[in-house]
């Protein structure tokens, strides 16, 4: 029994006999208010054990899980390895966070974190100035030895489009600097809102309709594949067409992102559970493999995050098909603000899975064993 369910407990014990003189009370009134602040206490009590029955089942249904309650980032969005190292970004920082982790006691370390500067001797097409400000970053992905980041492409809170929002960029170095702030070099920067544009543009859009909830597009998903096939996974739109929806994954070489052949191809995702659909929240490669975490496409916290695999050269179609891990919950003990894994981090030469949460005051990981989420590969 969790030490909180104890305490109400013994509050629950306390009320009743605090209440007992209104309770034996002749006068109905006073005997009313009683009855009513027992049921109250009473209330109380069964949620709290109902909330302790609900971690207690999550992590008997995970036999894999490890607790790991350490808080050093409130509010991941985006993470990768490089150069053996676990990157992760805050949507609300411009910083990047860089974990080493330890293999046996299954934790992630806060090793340094670095502030994003802008190195390029010319500016290009994108100015120093909107990179320094770069905002709402939510993917990490790495590639030939370099580190790439997105932002979310997504409307700010007053719906105006800022250019700091819709940022690639190509991280060329993390340099460490002893009494002062550590900085992550750019050599790099781009834009994808014109690609993106372009791909809704193309043939498979032509017969479907695209739906929104807040914002006009919500880059959250972000991934390399070993040939340099960037993969941005998106939270929001999801495509409908011929009656079901489809989350949308947008690909291209990651090197014709900073040129002008920048072209993004379409592929559609069919990832329903529970009778709803589900946008992408986080994209990470093992193996051949890549691993979709999906969540509501709404913003409203609603739908428990749910994991699916994709072999990416299982078919030519633009439409795939992922497989649900269906023995995996990642529902994480929250009181009113539920925290939400946003980032999911397989290291190839670890046995651990790394879930980085988002929820301010509750952020910080879950560790759990990765061969249960690798079955069958």
């Amino acid at each position: 029994m969790e030490i909180s369910t104890i305490l109400l407990v013994f509050s629950f014990a306390a009320g009743v006999v605090a209440a007992w003189e209104k309770l034996t009370n002749p006068d109905n009134k006073k005997r009313t208010v009683g009855w009513i602040t027992v049921l109250l206490l009473l209330s109380m009590l069964s949620f709290q054990w109902y909330r302790d029955y609900r971690i207690r089942s999550d992590k008997e249904s995970n036999s894999f899980f490890v607790e790991n309650e350490e808080v050093e980032i409130d509010e991941a969005s985006g993470g990768a390895m490089w150069e053996g190292k676990i990157c992760i970004v805050d949507d609300e920082e411009r910083y990047i966070y860089k974990y080493k982790y330890a293999e046996k006691s299954g934790k992630a370390k806060l090793e340094e974190k670095y502030r994003i500067t802008d190195n390029r001797s010319e500016q290009g097409m994108i100015s120093k100035k909107v990179v320094n400000k770069v905002d709402d970053l939510e993917g990490v992905a790495s590639y030939n030895k370099e580190l790439y980041l997105v932002t979310s492409h997504s409307l700010n809170k007053k719906e105006e489009s800022k250019d700091a929002r819709e940022l690639l960029l190509r991280i060329t170095a993390l340099f460490n600097k002893e009494k002062e702030e550590s900085q992550a070099l750019v050599g790099n920067a781009a834009s994808l809102t014109n690609a993106i544009q372009n791909a809704f543009k193309k043939k498979v859009f032509l017969d479907a309709k695209l739906e929104y909830t807040d914002d006009r597009v919500n880059i959250e998903g972000f991934a390399i594949d070993k040939k340099g096939i960037a993969y941005f996974g998106l939270r929001n739109p999801l495509v409908k067409k011929g009656g079901q929806k489809y989350a949308i994954i947008l690909k291209g070489n990651i090197k014709d992102m900073f040129s002008s052949a920048q072209e993004l191809e379409p592929i559609l995702l069919r990832m329903d559970a529970e009778g709803k659909s589900y946008g992408i929240t986080s994209l990470d490669f093992y193996d051949e493999t890549l691993f979709i975490l999906a969540n509501s496409s709404e913003k409203r916290f609603c739908l428990p995050p749910k994991i699916w695999k994709l072999f990416p050269c299982d078919t030519d179609s633009y439409i795939k098909y992922p497989i649900l891990v269906d023995d995996w919950s990642l529902n994480v003990p929250g009181d009113f603000r539920r925290a939400k894994p946003e980032v999911v981090i397989l290291p190839p030469d670890s046995q651990q899975v790394f879930v980085f949460l988002d929820a301010l005051g509750h952020g910080g990981q879950r560790v759990y064993a990765k061969r249960t989420l690798v079955a069958g590969q």
